[in-house]
């Protein structure tokens, strides 16, 4: 290569495979101007193939991508920037309909890092089908997708939480549904009980369900009422599609 010429030495590899090289590699020298510092990137590839799919990132990788990570609280984005952190990236590669774009920040809330993961699965379950049109079918196609190869994006919140917080978890998750935005105590309650569970009592469930909400996991109605959801909708499908009241219950005894 270019750069093996340069520098006198064999450090970059290359050849005829498609995706021999992925990542780049960055090499520094000085001359008699000063230091230089060059940057092989991999090879090009074909336009629809925009990045890489969400299972060729491994579970070990991001199991130390997230444990070695410093978290940082960060601010919710409006919907209209959610819709141009959505759109933006693939503009004139992928376009994204009205009714997706929705979807999106439905789920997320315009949580930045959500929104985009949401939008990388979206990108890749594209090109899987060679298309450049997204709609809200295709979200939802994504959505499942994250949802059971993604667990390392939300396995901080969960590995976080201490067992009376993921019984609580559980217990909305299984409780709200489509078209039923937000949970009483009592009726997570009853969830609970339906898996087996019959030591919480309310009193202590509502002092969790706060301390939740409190750490912006949850949020708590704006009218007073003692009614609960999660912040992130995408969080609560993952904990519906992944956990279950029965399983907490008997790790538990």
């Amino acid at each position: 290569t270019l750069l093996n010429t340069l520098l006198g030495e064999e450090r970059m590899i290359t050849g005829p495979e498609p995706g021999l090289t992925r990542d780049s590699i960055a090499a520094e020298w000085q001359d008699e101007q000063g230091p230089i510092r060059i940057v092989d990137t991999a090879g090009m590839r074909k336009k629809a193939r925009i990045s890489h799919r969400l299972e060729e990132m491994s579970h070990d990788y991001w199991s130390i991508l997230f444990n070695i990570a410093l978290y940082r609280r960060i601010s919710y984005l409006s919907p209209a920037d959610a819709a141009r952190l959505i759109r933006q990236p693939a503009a004139g590669v992928l376009d994204v309909d009205e009714l997706a774009v929705e979807k999106i920040v439905g789920l997320t809330r315009g949580h930045p890092y959500f929104v985009q993961l949401i939008c990388w699965a979206l990108v890749n379950h594209c090109n899987a089908g060679e298309r450049n049109y997204a709609t809200i079918n295709d979200v939802n196609d994504a959505v499942r997708e994250i949802l059971t190869t993604g667990e390392a994006h939300f396995a901080y919140v969960w590995q976080q939480a201490a067992p009376a917080e993921r019984l609580a978890l559980v217990g909305l998750a299984h409780t709200l549904r489509p078209g039923k935005d937000w949970a009483r105590p009592a009726e997570i309650l009853e969830t609970l009980a339906g898996g087996g569970e019959a030591q919480t009592g309310q009193a202590a469930l509502v002092e969790t369900l706060d301390r939740l909400a409190a750490q912006e996991v949850l949020e708590v109605a704006g009218d007073g009422a003692l009614r609960y959801r999660f912040q992130l909708e995408v969080l609560r499908l993952w904990v519906e599609a992944t956990k279950s009241v029965a399983a907490i219950v008997e790790r538990r005894l």
